[in-house]
């Protein structure tokens, strides 16, 4: 896209950005998060976290575990939530400041914000419930 903007542009148009960050190269850069481990289950529970949390954008450790709960997760340990938590902060996905996680990158929020999240969470418990 940039490499064919004239050579005197100095500025990116609303459209042009638009462009920019609606384009495949920016979606494939952004996948990828789903399969974090070569265990279906930590994915699993890896994308039940985001698909839980994306909305609201901002979440602690307690909101996350009675989300679990709500959801009929609750089979999963305290250590296992806090492995996924971790595996999605050094992704970069996640950060953590003082109690509460956050999203890393606005454009993977807004991405999976665009998204069908019941139904992508639907999915995870009905393949949670067919036991991998």
């Amino acid at each position: 896209m940039l490499k064919d903007l004239d050579i005197t542009t100095r500025v990116l148009d609303e459209a042009a950005l638009s462009q920019v960050l609606n384009s495949n190269k920016i979606a494939e850069s952004l996948s990828g998060w789903e399969n974090l481990t070569n265990d279906e289950q930590n994915n699993h529970l890896d994308r039940f976290i985001i698909y839980t949390t994306v909305e609201p954008g901002k979440f602690t450790l307690t909101t996350l575990l009675n989300e679990l709960n709500n959801h009929d997760q609750g089979s999963y340990s305290l250590e296992q939530v806090k492995q996924s938590l971790a595996r999605l902060t050094l992704s970069f996905i996640i950060k953590k400041q003082q109690q509460h996680y956050t999203y890393c990158v606005p454009l993977l929020r807004n991405q999976l914000l665009q998204a069908d999240l019941k139904e992508l969470l639907k999915y995870e418990n009905l393949t949670n419930s067919a036991g991998f």
